[in-house]
């Protein structure tokens, strides 16, 4: 933050700089010899200068302040990652231009039960730990789609053998513990992928695809969950 405070005072005074070193010129150049008017020139001059200067450190800090702002509604301010409208636009832009794509759609499993008995604070470190571990386990873009459901874009042509490694690698890396203050959490995923065109071409569609496979798997993990409490019990 420091850094640009300096390189914004830096370039309005290299302005400022400038401008007395048109004024300079400008005097010289008109030959003015009667000390009255030198005067009056000179004070306009710097006090214009000063005006100018301070204009460019304003529009600076508003060019700064519209970076920032159009940053922050494209991404997620919990984890970091792109966020929905970034994923409907890159959607968007595939579908526009007709490129071979895929999608993965993951949702953390009982992730209410986590808020509910740790708190939400200890959701939060969660999820940005799963962000992390999903961002490890794939090189495309990673995004959060709002609570605990997250994507991965597949941005290239890939045989459904590279989807499935990626799957796999996103289930290798949530076998380990989160490590979170002093708890030590099982968590784990759903996962679910279509691929553009190997599935349909139809962008809503294969959405609805990838989505069904990844509740069909979350249907499948409840289901082995009630089970094991049947055989507790």
């Amino acid at each position: 933050m420091r850094h640009n405070y300096l390189r914004k005072f830096v370039f309005s005074f290299l302005v400022f700089l400038m401008g007395l070193l048109v004024l300079f010129f400008m005097v010289w150049g008109l030959k003015i010899t009667e000390p009255q008017p030198v005067g009056v020139y000179i004070t306009m001059g710097v006090v214009i200068d000063l005006l100018l200067s301070c204009l460019v450190y304003v529009l600076l800090f508003l060019e700064e302040d519209r970076v920032t702002f159009m940053d922050m509604s494209i991404h997620d301010s919990l984890t970091g990652l792109e966020n929905y409208i970034s994923f409907n636009e890159c959607l968007e832009h595939f579908v526009s231009g007709d490129n071979p794509y895929g999608i993965f759609y993951i949702d953390v499993n009982c992730f209410r039960k986590i808020n509910e008995k740790y708190g939400y604070q200890t959701g939060n470190e969660v999820l940005k730990e799963v962000a992390a571990r999903i961002r490890y386990a794939s090189r495309y873009r990673v995004f959060r789609l709002g609570g605990d459901q997250f994507a991965i874009l597949v941005t290239d042509f890939q045989r459904k053998e590279v989807y499935d490694e990626i799957e796999d690698r996103l289930m290798t890396m949530f076998s380990e513990p989160f490590h979170v203050k002093d708890l030590a959490l099982s968590i784990s995923v759903s996962v679910g992928f279509a691929i553009c065109p190997y599935d349909t071409e139809e962008q809503n569609e294969l959405r609805r695809l990838a989505d069904q496979r990844m509740y069909k798997k979350k249907l499948m993990m409840y289901e082995k969950l009630e089970e094991q409490e049947e055989q507790e019990v």
